[in-house]
């Protein structure tokens, strides 16, 4: 098994993934960064913090330079962001461009990352799912979550070739 770590930027939908990590029974590392645009809002995922089983380690580091994100996205196993929403997601990209497979909701743009072993996709609404796939992931071989990594990386840069290609026909 994997000593799983986890890093999640911004602090979207964060009191949601703070509920699904409170009902996982395995050992969880989970660093947070980015800045905090609502202090009432931090203030109760604070709150909901301090309550998580002992198996769930939370570091919140603040916000982040932006030359030292690869940094953080090669020293953590996943990146989680359960988003209730965004038209692209920047971050989605510079995860997968480390290597660094996601766990993300279906409120994306990107989508069936299982069939890339990039990581998964899923709905909001399926909290049990995202408690099952993060105990799945913490079970996890080192071969296996290579296969992530891999995965991921072969993603990120088939979405950066299309970018590409894009821009140069946009150019012709």
């Amino acid at each position: 098994t994997l000593d799983l770590s986890f890093f999640y930027f911004f602090i979207k939908n964060l009191s949601f993934l703070l509920r699904v990590l409170a009902k996982v029974r395995l050992p969880v590392e989970l660093t947070i960064g980015g800045p905090v645009a609502d202090a009432g809002y931090m203030t109760i995922c604070e709150k909901q913090i301090k309550q998580l089983p002992d198996n769930i380690t939370v570091e919140v580091i603040g916000e982040v330079i932006h030359n030292q994100v690869s940094f953080l996205f090669e020293q953590h196993h996943f990146f989680i962001l359960p988003s209730e929403g965004e038209g692209f997601g920047n971050v989605i990209l510079e995860s997968l461009s480390n290597a660094c497979p996601v766990i993300i909701s279906d409120q994306t743009p990107w989508k069936n990352l299982q069939k890339y072993l990039a990581g998964l996709d899923i709905p909001l609404d399926q909290e049990e799912t995202f408690i099952h796939a993060i105990e799945c992931f913490v079970r996890m071989d080192q071969k296996a979550y290579n296969n992530y990594r891999d995965g991921a990386l072969r993603y990120a840069q088939n979405i950066i070739n299309r970018k590409k290609l894009i821009i140069g026909y946009q150019a012709l």
